[in-house]
């Protein structure tokens, strides 16, 4: 295993972590925010932003790998192993929490949570988290111009096609508000493809980011977020929470950019540990929702009257509870397949 390869390895391990903490500091914000003051509420939603590199980097690990010239991958591989599995996924996810929502409000187990699984699968309708497999879906299906773009563009074409991306991606949408929207537009839809040829930009060497500036962009991001957080609604009308809570605010492209360059660059140092949890962080992000909703919602477990430690508590039981049930669920070979 390559020096990069781990720090792939690390970063989809960290970036799982993060995600349960992100969803249990915002959803027990959305539950309990009528009993809390304002300011913790405010230091809840400022956790929830500081935290949100972790999708896009996601992102950038499979721009990364997946747009690599030096892969070999045909179309035919792509739906085969990459769609096919996302899809699998994304159904079985729909029909356990049909279920589940049915069994926990009272409603008992009846056909119709199978048909109206279907419809929520098809409409996107179900657990707000499952929008990340539609992404990837959306992604896996435009590679193969993707990755036409990677292999055949100078490095200087390169260069200004991450420019513009940004530009349009990251910073016209931030000029944004009730009264204004720009009329400049790129025909691409979503910051997610910025994100993915980020990666693969980093990881190439196309875009020279050293862990230092890696290190220094992290930090800036952080505390950017925090200062916008705590004080962007006071100074900059109607600029705080929507903007923040977006992938394509400028501060997670610089926390994610920074982080994704420091453990790109690290040294090889293979850890059994390291890949074991990488390789269950899918199987964890899809089923993690249904603990932080049993301790959070059903069980009335108010984490804000206990202090800080009491999030990261809840965050780590619902990670090892759903780690343990998705090492469970590998054993059995045909389910090994879409975990």
């Amino acid at each position: 295993m390559s020096g990069r390869k781990t720090g792939y390895t690390v970063l989809r391990a960290i970036s799982c972590m993060a995600i349960v903490l992100m969803h249990t500091l915002n959803i027990s914000e959305i539950l309990y925010r009528d009993e809390i003051s304002d300011f913790k509420q405010r230091a809840a939603l400022t956790g929830v932003y500081c935290l949100m590199w972790a999708v896009p980097v996601f992102v950038m690990v499979t721009g990364a790998l997946l747009l690599d010239p030096g892969k070999e991958l045909r179309i035919s591989k792509i739906f085969s192993k990459y769609i096919f599995r996302i899809l699998m996924a994304l159904a079985l996810s729909v029909l356990v929490f049909s279920i589940f929502d049915d069994l926990m409000n009272g409603n008992g187990l009846h056909g119709s949570a199978f048909t109206g699984a279907v419809s929520k699968f098809l409409q996107g309708k179900s657990w707000s988290h499952l929008w990340y497999l539609y992404l990837l879906i959306g992604l896996y299906l435009l590679l193969p111009a993707y990755r036409a773009v990677a292999a055949h563009v100078s490095e200087r074409e390169f260069v200004y096609l991450m420019a513009v991306l940004a530009v349009f991606l990251l910073l016209i949408p931030q000029l944004e508000t009730e009264g204004f929207k720009s009329g400049f537009t790129i025909q691409i839809s979503a910051v997610y493809t910025f994100y993915l040829f980020a990666g693969y930009g980093i990881s190439s060497g196309k875009i020279k980011l050293p862990v230092s500036l890696g290190i220094i962009l992290f930090i800036t991001g952080l505390g950017l977020t925090v200062l916008f957080s705590f004080t962007g609604e006071k100074y900059l009308a109607d600029y705080t929470d929507p903007h923040l809570g977006s992938y394509s605010f400028p501060t997670v492209a610089l926390m994610a950019a920074g982080l994704f360059a420091v453990f790109c660059g690290m040294k090889d140092k293979k850890s059994k540990v390291w890949e074991f949890l990488d390789s269950n962080s899918f199987g964890i992000y899809l089923i993690h929702l249904m603990f932080l909703r049993l301790i959070l919602r059903y069980m009335e477990f108010n984490p804000f009257k206990y202090g800080p430690a009491a999030f990261v508590l809840v965050a780590l039981a619902a990670y090892a509870v759903s780690l343990l049930i998705i090492m469970l669920l590998r054993l059995i070979k045909p389910v090994r397949k879409v975990l």
